[in-house]
């Protein structure tokens, strides 16, 4: 897992002690969790095989790539059962049509989301959901979620 770097420490001389809040910690109001979609305005090259090569350029979120995946290539996302092979760049893994959107975010576009508390990196958002809901600090379950762009994208 990668992990963000630290912030480095303040010069010396400089104030660098947090300044105490005038409420009592239960009082701060407390953000609400904020949506993690990957920035639309990032395009990639379609690199899915099936039915031929494509070589369109994609938007870098799920719903895209899912609506690219019906309307260029065919793909039958209401069958929840058929396992398909994913052949983005010729991947052989199998799963259903309907998680090939997901899966290609993670290991094919390089997406991470980032809990800004903690900078804990992963790989998708629904993992993301799983460490803010389970975490034993409260700032996690609070915190915002950074979307990571993955190497390769082009910003039109």
């Amino acid at each position: 897992m990668n992990i963000l770097p630290a912030t480095p420490a303040a010069p010396e001389g400089s104030w660098s002690q947090p300044q105490q809040s005038l409420f009592p910690p239960s009082d701060i109001p407390q953000p609400a969790p904020q949506p993690a979609d990957p920035d639309p305005s990032v395009f990639y090259l379609c690199q899915f095989q099936m039915g031929g090569t494509c070589g369109r350029l994609v938007h870098g979120d799920r719903n895209s790539l899912r609506a690219h995946l019906i309307k260029r290539h065919g793909v039958n996302m209401a069958d929840t059962v058929t396992m398909i092979p994913c052949t983005w760049g010729n991947c052989p893994q199998e799963m259903r049509a309907g998680n090939i959107p997901r899966h290609a975010l993670g290991p094919h576009l390089d997406f991470r989301w980032c809990c800004s508390h903690c900078g804990f990196q992963l790989p998708r958002d629904d993992a993301m959901t799983r460490h803010r809901n389970k975490s034993k600090h409260e700032q996690c379950r609070t915190a915002t979620v950074h979307v990571i762009p993955g190497i390769g994208g082009t910003w039109l």
